[in-house]
């Protein structure tokens, strides 16, 4: 009877050690269906790996100076509107930090208006969440809202930058190559783009 109270006493307080293990949730979202699949394959990827290299050096240092481990979802928009506003509804009713995505501006477009424009605004009863966009890349998508975070927030200025580079540190470079994927306008279903 002691081992068996020695044994139950032992699985609660090795539960207890892992309950008090703490996590950051971080959801990501893009199109892993359709045309474009591979931009939101690729998106889920790179957020899996970065999580796993920080979660293997220990994780997240806190404010409180614990640690916390990284866990990330990724969920399918389809690249449709309609499908990432509804993914991101229900990733800010969770309790993940943050959404990352999506992977095509016709999405980000209308998901990042239903956003409150301007932080703190009491007027604007728009959805309070902050969603980091790591593939759209329409002109112009950080100025929808302010809980719309870019990785660029102009490409007009990203584009000027490298070209203004290009032409300091390799003015020898005379020819800009450029490509189309014009099938994907033909295979993506009516109105993705």
């Amino acid at each position: 009877m002691k081992k068996l109270a020695f044994a139950i006493a032992l699985a609660f307080a090795a539960s207890g050690a892992m309950a008090q293990e703490k996590t950051i949730r971080i959801s990501g979202f893009g199109a892993k269906s359709g045309p474009v699949r591979s931009f939101g394959v690729n998106s889920e990827a790179a957020m899996l790996a970065a999580a796993e290299v920080i979660n293997k050096a220990g994780g997240v240092k806190l404010a409180d100076g614990g640690k916390a481990k990284i866990v990330v979802d990724f969920y399918d928009d389809r690249c449709t509107a309609e499908e990432g506003i509804s993914v991101v509804r229900r990733i800010a009713g969770s309790d993940a930090l943050v959404a990352v995505g999506p992977t095509c501006s016709n999405v980000a477009e209308p998901l990042f208006g239903i956003l409150q424009k301007k932080v703190g605004d009491a007027s604007d009863s728009g959805l309070q969440f902050p969603v980091f966009t790591d593939v759209a890349i329409k002109v112009g998508l950080a100025r929808i809202s302010e809980w719309a975070f870019r990785n660029v927030p102009n490409e007009m200025t990203m584009y000027s930058s490298v070209f203004y580079w290009l032409r300091t540190t390799r003015p020898e470079l005379k020819t800009v190559y450029g490509g189309v994927e014009e099938d994907l306008l033909t295979r993506a279903p009516p109105g993705t783009w």
